[in-house]
């Protein structure tokens, strides 16, 4: 932040302050109407790909909008799977009537344990998913409404406004409003056009600035992402594991040719940046080539689908 960014009148830092806060509840509009956070990470997740979804269709220069909201999409798909799995694992741990300890391990415990990593990675994503969003819907938003020299001049003083915002994680691990230099160098390289260089850097700020710190350095979280990866390669009780993709469609059908795939290999991790972000880029290079391309209306047309899976931001009073 420039040194002098606090040097201005009380009514101009009150104004900037204002339209930030005015960002944040177009946001929070999405999901937590009425001031209440939507519990159900379903139906909030596909409010979260689909205000991603409407971002891209207000304005095409916002290329990295559009990829997450395929990649929020596909985030919901984890969800449901995640979903699918605990239920399914508990009907059978309900079902294990035998005394038999090795048939009781193989059909009780283990199938605990599996069920217990598959909800601890469910309330992750959502996690990821929420604090994501809740930092780069507002950044999109402050630029739509004030433009780049704004946003040059208030990039420092979004933090400001933490105490009256809502942030899912604690200030000791992540900061609200911490002006990485990403942003502005994503935002900036959307003026002239530069439109997938701009997707890096703003990816690189969502992966890395926010997401490694929030879940991709947590032991835990490692350790079931790699017994994911392990499972899904190995093809084994495929129906409890879920390949690690990204389809540029609206649905959640198996990932197959047409979709940006993370690794064949068990020794692969998702939490390590420069695989991840190999893995990013591959997608937004896929995404990018398809908009320039005949397939440009498929895309457009499957953002369209994602931003009407949830309609609009419910407003307080409905």
């Amino acid at each position: 932040m420039p040194d002098d960014s606090l040097a201005q009148p009380a009514h101009q830092l009150d104004q900037v302050l204002d339209e930030w806060l005015a960002c944040q509840r177009d946001a929070e509009a999405w999901i937590a109407p009425g001031g209440k956070l939507i519990e159900d990470r379903a139906l909030r997740n596909r409010r979260i790909s689909a205000a991603y979804a409407s971002l891209w269709l207000a304005d095409h220069r916002f290329q990295w909008a559009a990829l997450a909201a395929f990649a929020s999409k596909q985030v919901g798909c984890s969800l449901q799977n995640a979903a699918d799995t605990m239920q399914r694992l508990g009907d059978d741990i309900r079902a294990a009537h035998t005394a038999d300890s090795f048939e009781w391990l193989y059909r009780v415990m283990i199938p605990a344990l599996v069920g217990t990593g598959a909800g601890f990675m469910r309330g992750q994503l959502s996690l990821g998913n929420l604090t994501v969003f809740l930092d780069a819907y507002p950044l999109h938003r402050f630029y739509t409404r004030n433009g780049i020299d704004a946003m040059r001049k208030a990039i420092g003083l979004r933090h400001l406004i933490a105490d009256r915002v809502h942030w899912p994680v604690a200030s000791q691990l992540l900061p609200f409003g911490k002006p990485f230099r990403e942003i502005l160098e994503g935002f900036e390289l959307i003026e002239p056009g530069r439109l997938h260089e701009s997707v890096a850097k703003l990816a690189w700020h969502e992966q890395v600035n926010v997401l490694q710190t929030v879940m991709y350095n947590d032991p835990k979280m490692r350790l079931a992402l790699d017994s994911n990866q392990i499972g899904t390669v190995a093809g084994q009780q495929s129906a409890d594991f879920e390949e690690v993709g990204v389809s540029l469609d609206a649905s959640c059908h198996a990932l197959g040719p047409d979709s940006i795939l993370f690794s064949p290999l068990a020794n692969a991790h998702l939490y390590d940046v420069g695989q991840r972000m190999a893995f990013v880029m591959r997608a937004a290079a896929r995404m990018d080539e398809m908009l320039r391309g005949p397939q440009g209306a498929s895309v457009a047309a499957s953002l369209r689908d994602i931003a009407a899976l949830a309609g609009h931001p419910v407003d307080a009073d409905q």
